[in-house]
């Protein structure tokens, strides 16, 4: 009987819900019972997309900070992670499996340490933080120190610990940063969702091309060029530049583009059911990263794109590249934001759109598909 232990210590309420979640049910189809550890407002979320838990999967408590955004919270968590991580490596059983979803910067060494001692099979999922591997972003010393453990030549790491990465894109990234030790324990399975969680509302008709932008509106996602992007067309008739999701930023920006606002969207988080339905009254939405975004880290807003089955038009990124390779094409790869305008500008002038795949590209990005793939690689060998 193969059974694990998933353990998430980072996730409150809805951070990072449709990873969680699709996570969760892809390591479900490959165990026969699985502990899964995490905060009860998360877990609720988790409940919400998977309409329930599978039958073999039985959840535990573990008390987070909601206040994690606050340095004193941020540290706190970090602390509860590696007492957690730690202990469930320390005491389970010696047939189980340890199934860390976040990598805990703190947790590092104490992990590498815990499986040497109990020689208990760990899987560490690594997320974005594998980008200051070379970004070398001003951070607190503590995550420098313990991140030293993916580079450090001098460092035996543990027989039985594995790191994941979310896609064969980010794993090649990865493996150009890090030690020989850590790039031979390292593996990847792809972002999942749970796709079909919300049934799909009909696109009201209009006249106008209406593109969007979905998910954060920050500078490092290319909130700069979108807006440049919009104000280019600004006093067009026949386009409309919307953004979808959480805005951070000064309304002044947007509404000076000539951005479109819907009702709902805000300074506060949206919830997913009406994001999907502004999604929908999009024709395409565009992805602005620059060349590098997305070198060690998948995107998840880009699902909620496939989700809604809407076309994306996108620069060149190492990721979304990736994925047009394993999918086919669900939209328009541009080289720069010269071209973005001229493809938007021949798109105005012909409103019909192309059809793309999504169904066979949501099967391609399923739990079932990737758990499949998973179990081809060295850590289920």
């Amino acid at each position: 009987m193969k059974r694990a232990i998933y353990i998430d210590t980072y996730s409150t309420e809805n951070a990072h819900e449709m990873f969680n979640a699709s996570s969760l049910k892809m390591f479900s189809l490959i165990y026969d019972a699985i502990e899964y550890r995490a905060a009860k407002s998360s877990q609720q979320n988790i409940l919400n997309l998977l309409k329930g838990l599978p039958d073999n999967i039985h959840y535990k408590k573990i008390i987070l900070p909601t206040w994690n955004r606050k340095s004193i919270g941020r540290l706190f968590m970090q602390i509860i992670a590696t007492i957690t991580n730690v202990y469930y490596i320390l005491t389970s059983h010696k047939d189980i499996d340890i199934i860390i979803n976040y990598n805990t910067a703190m947790s590092l060494y104490p992990i590498n340490w815990s499986v040497k001692l109990s020689g208990k099979k760990t899987l560490l999922v690594c997320h974005g933080e594998m980008q200051d591997l070379e970004l070398k972003r001003r951070t607190k010393w503590i995550f420098r120190k313990s991140m030293t453990l993916f580079t450090r030549t001098n460092i035996n790491i543990a027989k039985n610990l594995y790191f994941a990465v979310l896609g064969e894109s980010i794993k090649k990234n990865v493996e150009k940063v890090v030690s020989q030790q850590v790039k031979e324990k390292l593996i990847s399975f792809d972002h999942t969702a749970i796709f079909n969680s919300f049934p799909l509302v009909d696109q009201k008709e209009s006249n106008k091309l209406i593109i969007g932008m979905v998910g954060i509106l920050r500078e490092s996602k290319g909130s700069i060029d979108f807006f440049k992007l919009a104000h280019h067309f600004k006093g067009n008739q026949h386009v409309e530049f919307r953004v979808i999701g959480y805005l951070p930023n000064s309304h002044e920006c947007i509404n000076e583009a000539g951005i479109v606002i819907p009702e709902g969207m805000n300074n506060n988080y949206v919830s997913r059911e009406e994001m999907y339905n502004q999604i929908r009254q999009l024709d395409y939405t565009v992805y602005l990263l620059p060349k590098d975004g997305y070198k060690y880290t998948a995107s998840g807003s880009i699902f909620d794109t496939i989700d809604c089955e809407r076309p994306i038009i996108s620069l060149h990124n190492d990721y979304i590249d990736y994925l047009f390779s394993l999918c086919g094409n669900f939209g328009f790869l541009i080289k720069d934001t010269n071209e973005m305008i001229k493809t938007i500008e021949k798109l105005i002038e012909n409103r019909k759109s192309e059809v793309f795949n999504f169904k066979y590209v949501k099967r391609i990005l399923s739990p079932e598909n990737a758990a499949k793939e998973l179990l081809k690689t060295k850590f289920y060998r």
